[in-house]
C-alpha cells in the first residue's frame, strides 16, 4: 500500500508542477482526464480495499471501472469551461470531438455507469435511487456545460454532486423501513 500511495503522491506532485524540460503529466497531449479519473479511482477503491487487507474480488474491480468512468464523465464539464483556455497541444476531449459530442460521450458514460450498477453491483434500493438521482443530476450539469459557465457552475456545483451523492445515501439508509 506505501508504493500505491508514493506513486499516487508522485503523479499529483507531477501533474502540473514543471520540472527541468518536463511541463507536467497534465500537458501530455490527450492524457489528463485519464490521469485525473485513474488517481480518484485508486484512491477511492484500491486504497480502502488495500486499507481493510480484503482480497480483491470481481465486484470491486467493476467499482474501480465505474467510478473511473463516473469520474471521467464529471471531468467533461471542466474541459468543456476550460476549452477555449487550454492549450490546443494539450488535445482535450472537447478540442478533439468538439463540445456536443463530448456531451454525447459524458451521456453513454452516465449510461454504463447505471448499467453497472444494475447488472454487476448489488445495491440497496436506497443505494439505486441515490444513484439514479445524481445521475440524473450530473446529466444536467453536463447539458448545462458550455464555454461560457461561470467558475462557480463547475467549481462549486458540478463539484458538489459527490457530496450530493453521499448526502442522499445518508439520508435515504437513515430513513426507516417500510
Amino acid at each position: 500500500m506505501i508504493i500505491i500511495v508514493f506513486l499516487l503522491s508522485f503523479v499529483i506532485l507531477f501533474y502540473d508542477l514543471p520540472f527541468y524540460k518536463f511541463t507536467g503529466l497534465r500537458a501530455i497531449k490527450g492524457f489528463k482526464i485519464y490521469i485525473i479519473s485513474f488517481v480518484w479511482s485508486v484512491t477511492t477503491v484500491t486504497l480502502p480495499i488495500l486499507e481493510a487487507n480484503l482480497q480483491f474480488e470481481p465486484s470491486q474491480l467493476k467499482l474501480f471501472i465505474e467510478r473511473f468512468i463516473f469520474v471521467f464523465v464529471l471531468m467533461l464539464p471542466f474541459e468543456i469551461r476550460d476549452m477555449s483556455q487550454d492549450d490546443i497541444k494539450i488535445s482535450t476531449i472537447p478540442q478533439k470531438i468538439g463540445i456536443r459530442n463530448t456531451k454525447f460521450v459524458g451521456y453513454f458514460g452516465l449510461l454504463v455507469v447505471l448499467i453497472f450498477n444494475l447488472l454487476f453491483l448489488t445495491n440497496s434500493p436506497a443505494d439505486l435511487i441515490a444513484l439514479i438521482l445524481t445521475m440524473l443530476l450530473t446529466t444536467i450539469a453536463l447539458f448545462k456545460s458550455d464555454t461560457n459557465n461561470s467558475i462557480y457552475f463547475t467549481s462549486l456545483w458540478v463539484e458538489a454532486i459527490p457530496i450530493f451523492w453521499l448526502f442522499m445515501l445518508i439520508t435515504l439508509k437513515s430513513l426507516p423501513s417500510a
